[in-house]
Parts: C-alpha cells; structure tokens; sequence
C-alpha cells in the first residue's frame, strides 16, 4: 500500500504548545522545486503551481539521467548507494524571497531522487516552509522523510503527500489546504481585505498583552466557535492549522461530536463531512479509536455524576423534573461529557464557545460560564477565550459574551 508523508510529518512538527510559524499565501512567496524523470512529479507539480500562483523551479542535474528506465534505475540506485549529488544545471538565486517551498521527487529506492538531495543541500531552508510531494511506482515513502529533515533539519516541514492516482482537483485542494485554502484565492482577488484581516485575525489578536492563549486551547476554542456560528469554509481552513498545534485528531472528533447537543445533528453534521474529509487529505486513518465509557445501562448515572461534578449537587435531582432534563443528563452529558479524548474543562470550554457563537442563547451561557469557573476555567481565561474568538464571531456576539461573564 503507498503511504503518504503526511501522518509522518504530523509527529515531531514542532512543539504542540507553542503556535507554528503561519504560511504565507501570497503567490511571490510560494515556490514549487521539483525533479522529474518521467513528468509524473513535473505534471503534479504544475497542479500544484495552478492552484497556489506560486513560482515553478525545474530542478536539473548537469548530466541527465538515462530515458531507458532499467538503465535509470541502476544508475539511481548506485548514486543513492555511494551518496552521489549530482552538479545541478541552475540554483534559485533568489531564495530569500520565498517563504513556503513545495519540493518534489520520484520515490526511488525508497528516499528522494539524488537531484532533489543535491538542491536541498545546495539552498538553506532555514526557517522556510517545506511541503514534501512525491510519486512512485508503487512502493511507500521509505527513508524519504529521514532524508528530507536531515538535509534540511531547520526547516518548518508540513504534511505532504504522495500524488499518485490523486485527482487534479484532490491536489489543489490539498494545496490550497495547507496555504489555508479559501484565503489563497481570496488573496488573489479581494488583496486588501485579506492583508487587513491577516494582520488582525493572526497578528494583533494573537499577541494582544494580557488576552494569549496556548496554541491548543486557541484553536480549540476557534474551532468550537466557528461550528457554533456555522462557519464551515472557515472550519475547513483552521482544522489543519489546529491539527499542527497540537489539537489532536481525537480532540477534533469529540469536539464535533458534541456540538449535536448545542446545535443539533442538523448543524453539526456538514462539520463532521468537513472533519472526515480534510482528515482523508490528510491521511489520518478513521474510524478513530472509541473513546465511549458509558453503557445505554449507566448513561443516565454517570451523566448526573457530570453534571453534579460540573455544576454542583442541586443537579443530583434535576434529571426528574421532566423527560427533557432526563434526556440532557442520559444523552448531552452521560452520552457526550464522560467519553474522553477531551476533560470536563476542555468540554466546558467548547459548549461555551458553541452558545456565544450562536447568539441569542444567553441565559444557557450564563450557566455554563458558571460551569467553566466551576471547574477553573476562570473570568480571565473566558475573557481570553472570547478575545480570540471574536475575529471569527464578530463584536455584537463577542461583546455579548463579555457582558455574561461580568455578570458571573
């Protein structure tokens, strides 16, 4: 089976903690270096150049390689052996200009075509974004990622991808994904409003004194916030931004999962199509572990545990004022708050960021602003929450928002 760089990649791409450099969209700083034997990773590569702007680099070795294919093999296959690199035709002059570098390669013998060994070591990437895309005959990916960061151990590496039997519009798509996808067309056509939005939404937000957060909750809360006020094509563009700052596949799932309980199964589900398809791009294997703990025998039981534990023990009896209370603490909480891969303060955390984003369910955030304090999610860190939410919800829910804490 060919795997891709992707799931590789992922582990080891930074500190989960901390916010990863973002890529820049704007197509002068995109440049797509490429080797190709037999045009399979030339034709990929102006997929790719099609649907980022960026620039197109042909990398090409002095000396060509034999156009017979047993012949080309056994030469490859020598230079890899000796860790020949061959001299190469031209260099990019002009590298400082880029931010993000699209590299690709044939997968021979498992690693990377010896041209594309001889440019990353000839070019410092230092600090650059590299995306890896590689074709093949047939087999996986090998060395290639071993390869790759240590010709290049000071690069940014994101998740990459193998192309082949991959579609036109799969390949930028997956392109367009990892530049944040809608905001590199919009970049293209509405300029302005994208620089303006950029320096706000990922610049000044981001380091506003007093208002951080760590790069998970931020996204997670982001993340809660656009499913709450249906932003879909937002979600699309966060989701692999979140997933490289350490908000884990398993974190995703839950948190849309348990958006059917604030929003219903009719307006979580196109996230949940959103989620699986961007976790196909990029080949995170699903179904996911389960993370259940309950049985239809004791969801009832430990639903009222939840609440109790969350909101204080007046919620032991609560469940018997009618069949409605009786399903919150069965369904919403025994069904939802007990799975794990989220604790009940990162669960608190994302309810509240799916009712302020909502708007107009006021007094049910008031309760659960309550509950976030409840359980150490205090007024500052709310408050925090709320300031990096707003650029995705807006002022009047925002402010909404704020004046409810004032009130807790």
């Amino acid at each position: 089976m060919i795997c891709t760089l992707a799931a590789a990649l992922m582990t080891g791409a930074g500190c989960s903690g901390q916010e990863q450099p973002k890529i820049s969209a704007e197509p002068s700083k995109v440049l797509i270096a490429y080797y190709s034997w037999g045009g399979n990773t030339k034709y990929a590569a102006a997929q790719i150049q099609k649907a980022t702007g960026g620039t197109l680099f042909e990398i090409k070795p002095v000396k060509p390689y034999p156009s017979g294919y047993r012949e080309c093999t056994v030469q490859a296959k020598k230079e890899i052996q000796e860790g020949v690199r061959p001299e190469l035709a031209a260099r990019v002059e002009d590298m400082g200009k880029y931010d993000v570098i699209f590299i690709g390669s044939p997968n021979w013998w498992s690693t990377i075509a010896p041209p594309v060994a001889s440019f990353l070591a000839s070019h410092d990437l230092s600090g650059k974004t590299v995306i890896p895309f590689a074709t093949s005959g047939g087999s996986g990916m090998g060395r290639t990622v071993d390869e790759l960061r240590k010709l290049c151990p000071n690069a940014n590496w994101k998740a990459g991808k193998m192309v082949n039997g991959v579609s036109d519009k799969a390949l930028a798509d997956w392109a367009n994904t990892l530049l944040g996808g809608r905001p590199m067309e919009l970049q293209k056509t509405d300029p302005e409003f994208m620089e303006r939005l950029r320096h706000f939404a990922f610049d000044e937000v981001v380091k506003e004194e007093n208002q951080q957060l760590d790069a998970p909750t931020r996204y997670l809360a982001i993340l809660a916030a656009l499913i709450g006020c249906g932003g879909v094509d937002a979600y699309r563009e966060m989701l692999p931004a979140a997933l490289e700052n350490g908000v884990t596949p398993v974190m995703v799932k839950e948190t849309v999962y348990q958006a059917t309980d604030y929003l219903g199964y009719g307006r979580m589900l196109p996230f949940l199509n959103a989620t699986n398809e961007i976790f196909a791009q990029m080949e995170i294997a699903l179904p996911l572990p389960g993370q259940a703990t309950t049985t239809m025998n004791d969801r009832l039981e430990k639903g009222v545990k939840a609440q109790t534990a969350i909101f204080g023990e007046h919620m032991k009896e609560a469940w018997k004022k009618g069949h409605i209370n009786r399903w919150l603490a069965a369904n919403c909480f025994g069904d939802f708050y007990t799975r794990t891969g989220l604790d009940l303060p990162q669960r608190e955390l994302i309810t509240f960021c799916f009712l302020m984003a909502q708007g107009g369910c006021e007094p049910q955030l008031i309760v659960h602003a309550k509950g976030n304090m409840n359980l150490g999610n205090d007024k500052d860190f709310l408050v925090r929450v709320v300031s990096q939410c707003l650029p995705y919800i807006g002022y009047p829910r925002s402010l909404n928002a704020v004046s409810v804490l004032d009130k807790c």
